[in-house]
């Protein structure tokens, strides 16, 4: 359910899908912006739209897919509240356009990068 409702938001909008965490993920520009995990979506966002989202429910946290890994610019919006569908893809496309005022990025990079630390 979660998957299709980033797909339906998503479309028209240029994306990649890939796996991360076993589950579906949502790239720009080689950037991930969203994707599912377990039973939230997990959006990527600029400080001020972050900190608007936490604002509108206690039960959206940081994203912290491993106990103590919790990954900076990411929040998980829990399924309970994914049932607002405008509320979802609004906050979606706002992710989708953080992650293209972000430096793009391609595999060849990130390989380099790896290599390098």
């Amino acid at each position: 359910m979660l998957e299709r409702l980033i797909d339906d938001a998503m479309a028209g909008i240029p994306h990649e899908k890939k796996k991360m965490f076993g589950c579906p993920a949502f790239f720009a520009q080689g950037n991930m912006f969203a994707g599912v995990y377990r039973s939230s979506i997990f959006l990527r966002l600029g400080e001020e739209d972050r900190n608007r989202l936490l604002g509108t429910s206690k039960e959206i946290q940081p994203f912290e897919p491993l106990p103590g890994r919790v990954m900076r610019q990411y929040l998980a919006i829990p399924d309970s509240l994914c049932e607002d569908a405008p509320f979802v893809q609004g906050w979606l496309k706002k992710s989708h356009a953080y992650a293209l005022t972000l430096p793009p990025r391609n595999e060849k990079s990130m390989r380099t990068r790896k290599k390098g630390h």
